[in-house]
């Protein structure tokens, strides 16, 4: 299954020209899921942000260049999107039972916090 899955990256629209750079990750197979990762452009380079299981985002590691972070996130999830990746809908192929289920409220939430936090800072 991990040859079937495929991660897109968006990149976020600004806030102006103080607001870093910022790319979002989903995945778009085997089914459309909801963001799981973000590349934050810092003063020291581009922070990788992962979403974990009780929905909080942390900082995993630091790249230089966002293709690298990408090819990593690219490579980790394959093996991991069955129990990391959040559920979003019903198109969703793994058993309920196999979900790391998240309202999409909470999600929703969850990255605005986030988002709203690391732009104060």
């Amino acid at each position: 299954m991990a040859g079937m899955v495929e991660v897109k990256w968006v990149r976020a629209k600004s806030r102006g020209d103080s607001a870093p750079e910022r790319w979002r990750a989903h995945l778009v197979k085997p089914w459309m899921s909801c963001e799981f990762a973000w590349l934050v452009r810092r003063g020291d380079g581009w922070h990788l942000e992962l979403m974990t299981r009780d929905l909080r985002i942390r900082d995993v590691a630091v790249y230089r260049a966002p293709e690298h972070a990408m090819r990593h996130v690219d490579r980790w999830i394959a093996s991991r999107w069955m129990h990391t990746v959040p559920a979003s809908d019903e198109d969703d192929p793994r058993a309920r039972s196999e979900r790391r289920q998240s309202k999409a409220l909470k999600h929703w939430l969850a990255v605005l916090v986030h988002e709203t936090a690391g732009a104060s800072s």
